[in-house]
């Protein structure tokens, strides 16, 4: 991936990741700006978050390496 931002619409933004990385949605929220916040990564370890706007336009933020997942522990 390039550092340039680079927005798709929401559909192909998956089918791109999908297609090129093999990543999948893992984490959805919502932003206090009222975009949707979503993690996607593979199996492989490559990561990207995307802000998804209400039009449905899907931005890249951040992307990288190492993507593990980190189990949720009670609080004590």
């Amino acid at each position: 991936m390039t550092d340039a931002p680079q927005c798709l619409p929401y559909d192909a933004m998956l089918g791109a990741l999908g297609s090129n990385y093999s990543e999948t949605v893992q984490a959805t929220g919502l932003a206090a700006t009222g975009h949707v916040v979503q993690v996607t990564a593979s199996d492989g370890g490559t990561w990207t978050i995307l802000i998804i706007d209400a039009a449905g336009q899907a931005c890249i933020a951040a992307h990288g390496e190492a993507y593990t997942v980190t189990r949720a522990r009670p609080n004590l």
